[in-house]
């Protein structure tokens, strides 16, 4: 996904515009995160829930329509961790 912008749409949520492709084909979606946890403060690990929906007629992606619906539902959560520390020199 290209990412277009990031809004803060509320306290621990953002919003996030960009453009997906998907067999070539490139349509804007926009994506919402929400915060969930911390996992350690040792870790610096972070817990997102990242939701969306796109038509996957959009995308051409049009076949076994018996079987799989017009709207697509993405849900998945993230988990993040910090790798390394950016210092000044």
């Amino acid at each position: 996904m290209d990412i277009l912008k990031v809004l803060i749409s509320k306290k621990k949520k953002f919003l996030v515009e960009g453009f997906l492709t998907l067999k070539g084909i490139k349509k804007k979606i926009n994506l919402d995160i929400s915060f969930l946890k911390r996992i350690n403060k040792e870790d610096d690990a972070l817990i997102f829930l990242i939701q969306g929906k796109f038509n996957r007629n959009d995308f051409e992606a049009t076949g076994y329509p018996n079987l799989v619906k017009e709207e697509i539902f993405l849900k998945s959560k993230i988990n993040i961790k910090k790798q390394f520390n950016l210092e000044k020199q």
